[in-house]
């Protein structure tokens, strides 16, 4: 699930020093970085300072690819090119992006790879060969079947070993919808509270406009924008500033949100979302989502 869609792999060189001797650790090799985890490449939103979305680089076939993150995106889906028009559909899916539905042709992906994650035989969502505005995703048929640390201060997701975990994380019970999107809560200080997706594939934060008609109170309108969804499909909407809140055990600053009719993709899901958190607000902490182990915790705060 993508909103207003809108760079860095570093090498670390440490020095441990003992008395009077210095002693040089080497450098983490290229392969040992890639099992670990995997680098994001981070693009800010040119429009809006507060918004953003991050890639991966994947390999799939020896070719290479740029994906979104998008823990939003129930699946992994793929724009029409010399590459993906080559596999037969073997199937229709309808999806729904935060204001449009769409459909799509699933085809066989043989290998995708991302870092130190490989997946055979990937049943992958592509869009259609006449479609404008779309962009591959990296969904959560890729992710769920492991657990991750997203290390967002360091532009980087490392995979996350919790009987390795040095320390005693406060996690929380992770709520995964029928199609593996992950759900969390939040609390106003007046005891309001609100459920919705923790999706990476968000560059701003969104909420539905029937929850602040029910707490006009908690936001204040600072503007207009314009917005994309998953499917291509763009739209004017009212920017607001919504008051600060808690999550995970930890309190955030009022941030800005965008305001839509989220009744279009709630239509299509069993769970529907009040809100859907993007990028301005998940860049202000660093998270582990354990999605085998349905658990999730804030390992930081950034801002």
């Amino acid at each position: 699930m993508q909103f207003f869609k809108f760079l860095a792999i570093g090498a670390y060189l440490l020095f441990f020093l003992s008395g009077c001797a210095s002693f040089k650790k080497p450098l983490e090799t290229q392969q040992e970085r890639a099992m670990s985890g995997f680098d994001l490449i981070v693009v800010p939103d040119k429009e809006d300072e507060d918004g953003g979305n991050w890639f991966v680089s994947a390999t799939l076939d020896d070719r290479s690819y740029r994906f979104y993150l998008d823990t939003g995106a129930g699946s992994t889906s793929m724009v029409w090119d010399n590459y993906t028009s080559q596999f037969k559909s073997t199937g229709v899916r309808q999806t729904s992006g935060a204001l449009a539905k769409h459909s799509n042709d699933m085809i066989l992906i043989p290998q995708i790879r991302v870092g130190a994650i490989s997946k055979s035989n990937l049943i992958v969502s592509r869009a259609p060969k006449e479609s404008k505005g779309k962009n591959n995703l990296l969904g959560m048929n890729f992710l769920k079947t492991h657990a991750f640390h997203f290390i967002f201060e360091k532009k980087r997701v490392e995979i996350f070993d919790p009987s390795a975990s040095k320390v005693d994380f406060k996690f929380h019970e992770l709520v995964l919808g029928e199609r593996y999107h992950p759900y969390v809560g939040l609390t106003y200080k007046d005891g309001i509270e609100a459920t919705g997706v923790w999706d990476t594939g968000a560059g701003m934060t969104v909420f539905d406009i029937a929850f602040v008609k029910k707490h006009p109170h908690l936001f204040k309108k600072i503007g207009v924008s314009t917005g994309t969804d998953s499917s291509g499909t763009s739209l004017e909407t009212p920017m607001y500033l919504m008051e600060s809140f808690e999550l995970g055990g930890f309190l955030f600053p009022a941030s800005k949100v965008a305001v839509v009719d989220l009744s279009v993709p709630n239509s299509t899901i069993q769970t529907p979302m009040e809100f859907i958190l993007g990028y301005n607000v998940l860049s202000k902490a660093n998270w582990i989502f354990d999605f085998p182990n349905k658990k999730w915790a804030i390992s930081k705060m950034l801002q």
